[in-house]
């Protein structure tokens, strides 16, 4: 969240994964993955650098925030 509490939002899809971490990933544009990503940091609250990773599937996209 920047000083305005307003949050960047950048998507990305993992691409490959090494022993549970992200070796390559895809950043892409999706402007309904990115309206129901952006208020999260809001609602939880967050301050300062956060990140939330999402698990998509064909019609229902599944948040957390760290």
């Amino acid at each position: 969240m920047d000083r305005d509490n307003t949050a960047s939002v950048i998507l990305r899809k993992r691409d490959l994964v090494k022993s549970g971490c992200v070796a390559v990933s895809t950043t892409f544009t999706d402007p309904d993955v990115r309206d129901m990503v952006a208020p999260t940091p809001k609602v939880v609250r967050a301050q300062g650098l956060s990140c939330v990773q999402g698990l998509s599937r064909t019609t229902t996209l599944w948040s957390s925030t760290n």
